[in-house]
């Protein structure tokens, strides 16, 4: 968040803006500043005492239907964009909500119900298929290993086997979480009931950000929007939880009038970096669309009942699991020689000979996917770039990594942190630094194979041996260490800790102590929202 000082200088911006003058300047600066503030913590709105209500309801710059700078309506005020957003969003979902059911439950024919039993595809995934298909709008949520891809390759099966030229659009909030979402249908694709021609077009739709679906560049404007919506009659997005106001307005306004909306995610995760918390509120506000999955596959006992523990706010069952096989680390020693251990598969393939930077690069993708060091803070003892340092170090001691920089040492793992569609790359991209000749490149997966981009032409990015939680979110590692601070902090809360641990598919690790993974599962985040209460104003004007 942006320290307070640029933030009053920003509200004194503001107001010059507004127009504000004499004696509305003061009290005005203040009230922008919680608002700044507000965002910054992921709010869209503040509330405002029953005196500044009345001294905002005289001012010009205050409307209560988007028509200036700040919007107050029934005590909460907040910036025009924001509310606009919201409403946007409330309109349309609620819109296509009410005219949601066109079949109850829509029925589904005797082959592809011989081939879900053949696959083993239990009821609630086809009771989900079942009123998916007779709704526009669909909110399909689950935890980790509940099956959500699967639901919807089956879905998608279902809708194509009526009609094979469906034109469907597969996105997710960053490239690495699109780039799953196409591996796990891509494996269901071969089992699914479709014929060569629709099992073809299924495969042929490549899953992509929601900014390059959008079409947002430089300047944040959208190729597709109102005035030239997506020419999709089925968009399906996977990681909701991570679409923030302005960018789930923004899609809402994409959709052409006949669209219909699937939107895929976890609500007890870590909520979106920027403001709002919208598939919360829309699972609370439109229940006839919500289908939730229950049932989980993928995990070990020993992980889903931490999670749940987690979730339900459980601190003494979950230090109970924790402490049946307990990690306590304390001397930094300790904890290189655990992450060391954990990456043992990509230190082996840095030391096997390869023939090919291209080969090197898939060896160390795959053996990157085994294992993951997540944190929750960037900087400090325990913080991400300290444990990459720490790592990277020690093996360029041992002559694994080879410097080629300050800070770039070829074989370290990078992960993309701002978008780059000319290159195909978007924030949150992870690849590999292995040496094409005398060129340093980084390599990022490309369906089965790899492209090798020149370091120089990257945008920004970090070494990726060890992230922040948010950044992993959207990915999955069949072994997972978490790394705690060592006092409680804000940002070790309830659904960070929930997300860390629904990371790991096998294994999860816990460096730290108990007393801040207690202070964390006792922390849940609480972020102020209008999008409910937008929601619910049917007829608002």
């Amino acid at each position: 968040m942006t320290h307070a000082p640029d933030l009053t200088l920003l509200a004194r911006e503001l107001a010059r803006t507004f127009g504000a003058e004499g004696d509305d300047f003061r009290p005005l600066v203040g009230l922008l500043l919680k608002l700044l503030q507000a965002q910054g913590r992921g709010d869209t709105a503040i509330a405002v005492s029953e005196e500044d209500e009345h001294w905002l309801a005289t001012r010009s710059w205050v409307s209560v239907d988007g028509h200036a700078p700040l919007v107050l309506r029934d005590g909460w005020l907040q910036f025009q964009r924001l509310w606009k957003a919201e409403t946007r969003i409330a309109r349309r979902l609620r819109a296509m909500a009410d005219g949601t059911v066109l079949q109850a439950d829509t029925p589904l024919d005797d082959d592809f119900l011989s081939a879900a039993d053949r696959f083993e595809l239990d009821g609630e995934k086809l009771t989900a298929i079942r009123r998916a298909l007779g709704q526009h709008l669909t909110l399909l949520t689950g935890g980790p290993g509940t099956g959500k891809t699967t639901t919807l390759a089956w879905l998608l099966a279902a809708h194509l086997r009526a009609d094979a030229a469906l034109d469907f659009a597969l996105a997710a909030p960053t490239g690495k979480a699109a780039q799953r979402m196409g591996e796990a249908i891509g494996k269901a694709a071969d089992k699914l009931p479709l014929d060569d021609t629709a099992r073809a077009r299924l495969t042929a739709v490549t899953p992509v950000t929601l900014h390059r679906l959008l079409g947002l560049n430089g300047d944040g404007q959208p190729a597709h929007h109102a005035g030239n919506p997506l020419p999709h009659t089925l968009v399906v997005v996977d990681e909701a939880s991570m679409v923030d106001v302005r960018l789930m307005a923004r899609l809402v306004d994409a959709l052409r009038p006949d669209a219909r909306l699937v939107l895929m995610g976890d609500p007890d995760q870590l909520a979106s970096v920027e403001a709002g918390r919208v598939l919360a509120d829309l699972i609370a506000g439109l229940p006839e669309a919500h289908i939730r999955l229950e049932k989980t596959h993928r995990f070990p006992e020993s992980i889903k009942v931490l999670a749940d523990a987690i979730r339900q706010g459980d601190a003494e069952t979950a230090l109970q699991r924790v402490e049946r096989n307990p990690l306590r680390l304390p001397a930094p020693q300790s904890l290189l020689t655990v992450m060391e251990a954990g990456y043992r598969d990509y230190a082996e393939a840095l030391r096997q000979p390869a023939d090919g930077p291209a080969v090197q690069a898939r060896a160390l993708l795959k053996a990157l996917e085994c294992f993951r060091v997540l944190a929750p803070l960037r900087r400090g003892p325990t913080g991400v770039e300290t444990l990459n340092r720490a790592l990277l170090q020690h093996w360029a001691a041992q002559g694994l990594l080879q410097p080629t920089g300050e800070g770039v040492w070829a074989g370290m793992p990078v992960l993309v942190t701002r978008n780059a569609p000319g290159l195909g790359l978007s924030n949150g991209d992870t690849g590999v630094l292995v040496p094409d000749g005398p060129l340093l490149k980084a390599w990022f997966p490309r369906g089965d194979d790899v492209e090798g981009l020149p370091l120089t032409a990257l945008p920004p990015w970090e070494p990726a041996l060890a992230m922040t939680v948010h950044k992993a979110q959207g990915g999955e590692f069949d072994h997972v260490l978490l790394v705690l601070p060592d006092a409680p902090h804000e940002l070790v809360s309830r659904q960070l800790l929930y997300t860390a641990v629904t990371r790991a598919k096998k294994i999860f690790q816990l460096a730290g102590d108990e007393t801040v993974l207690t202070s964390g599962i006792e922390r849940p985040i609480t972020r102020t929202s209008r999008l409910l209460a937008r929601l619910r104003e049917r007829d608002d004007a």
